[in-house]
């Protein structure tokens, strides 16, 4: 910690030299050069939580201001930097974790919570073989086991609604709901818009709403003004019914509760799900297995029930590598593909998400396919699913 190992700068300058040509590089080569600035950027982060700790102490408030002005820092990444620093200096063992490459610094802020508590420390151990999300959640559920009631009480004072003033003149809306509200919310956007969208293509409703023309957080926005203003016609409030689906998954022996792609909720939450009359709850049974989720070439698109059982195996989300895109927001994918003789079975499906990666494995003729460890492969090519990826996270 005190200084950066040398070898690893010397490897970072030996990297430097051939970037501006590809034809010096080969796989093999990039994998080694890919180690050494992973361990190197470990290093600078806990240096630099270090010395943002020395600041914070001697500024206090001040802290993010002088970060912001004096090391040309956005304010987003000052706030990140200081709350980084505050963990290290607080959890014992996080500067080495994050020196050492096993966590990074949005793992240590996901501990913030919950810093001063003795369990903290046994939570970062945890956190070195979880993606940060998967980690939120494993945070989110201590704190719920916890105190249930204390949880749900955070999460009712953090909620808001704050407007601005968008650079092209519109009018921004930033919106922090607690979880169960948000998630009925977020459903209710989704089959508002895709209800739209069938109303708009009857001939083309059976798809629900794929290869769309305008993307998709145009028609949340859209849908969302519609249920507001009433606008929304009588065949979209039919099909629609004002109804929230949900999928939410239940562990018998714990009692461990959590909305499919979201995150953990106490079972006091699932309740209240089940008394709302405007939701329709779906309890996740995981050892699925019957002629309803098999149907050949007898059809082309996925049921209704398949694509809740597809997303409860996917874990929510497409299945592409390091995509991280809402199962909501995915198509089911034929393998081999429909066109080819694939078959509209649970087997043989699995989600890619409808913006990028559905278009690009039909257009590239990419193979996609499961490893007997859950993971996949792509081309061949061992994929975990923690990687960076630019598909889009953004929308509801």
């Amino acid at each position: 910690m005190e200084a950066v190992v040398g070898d690893q700068i010397e490897a970072l300058a030996l990297l430097c030299l051939p970037r501006t040509s590809s034809t010096h590089w080969d796989p093999a080569t990039a994998r080694v050069g890919l180690h050494h600035l992973r361990r190197l950027r470990g290093e600078t982060a806990a240096f630099e939580a270090v010395l943002v700790g020395v600041l914070k102490t001697e500024m206090g408030r001040d802290t993010k201001a002088t970060l912001a002005r004096g090391f040309g820092m956005s304010n987003a990444e000052a706030s990140k930097a200081e709350k980084v620093a505050d963990i290290v200096g607080r959890v014992p063992g996080a500067d080495d974790a994050l020196a050492n490459g096993s966590v990074t610094g949005e793992h240590l802020r996901h501990l913030a919570p919950i810093a001063d508590a003795s369990e903290a420390e046994e939570l970062l151990i945890l956190a070195a073989g979880q993606t940060p999300d998967d980690f939120a959640k494993t945070v989110e559920k201590y704190r719920i086991d916890g105190d249930a009631e204390a949880w749900q009480d955070r999460q009712r004072k953090a909620r808001s609604v704050r407007f601005f003033k968008a650079d092209n003149g519109c009018l921004g809306m930033r919106v922090i709901l607690p979880t169960i509200e948000g998630e009925m919310v977020k459903a209710s956007l989704n089959e508002a818009s895709d209800a739209a969208w069938r109303t708009a293509h009857p001939d083309r409703a059976e798809t629900r709403g794929e290869h769309h023309d305008e993307p998709r957080e145009q028609r949340l926005a859209d849908a969302l003004v519609a249920i507001i203003t009433g606008q929304t016609n009588t065949d979209q409030r039919a099909n629609s019914s004002a109804r929230t689906a949900l999928i939410v998954t239940v562990r018998a022996e714990t009692l461990e509760c959590e909305v499919l792609g979201s995150g953990p909720i106490p079972i006091a939450g699932v309740l209240s799900l089940i008394d709302n009359p405007r939701t329709d709850l779906y309890a996740a049974i995981q050892a699925a297995d019957g002629a309803i989720l098999k149907f050949g070439r007898s059809r082309r698109f996925a049921s209704p029930l398949q694509k809740l059982a597809l997303a409860l195996r996917d874990g929510g989300r497409c299945c592409y590598p390091g995509c991280s895109a809402h199962w909501t927001r995915c198509d089911a994918d034929h393998d081999p593909p429909w066109e080819a003789g694939g078959r509209t079975d649970l087997s043989s499906m699995r989600y890619l998400c409808t913006c990028e990666h559905h278009p690009h494995r039909h257009e590239t003729g990419s193979n996609i396919s499961r490893q007997s460890n859950g993971g996949w492969t792509v081309n061949g090519e061992p994929c975990p699913r923690d990687q960076p990826d630019n598909a889009s996270q953004s929308g509801l």
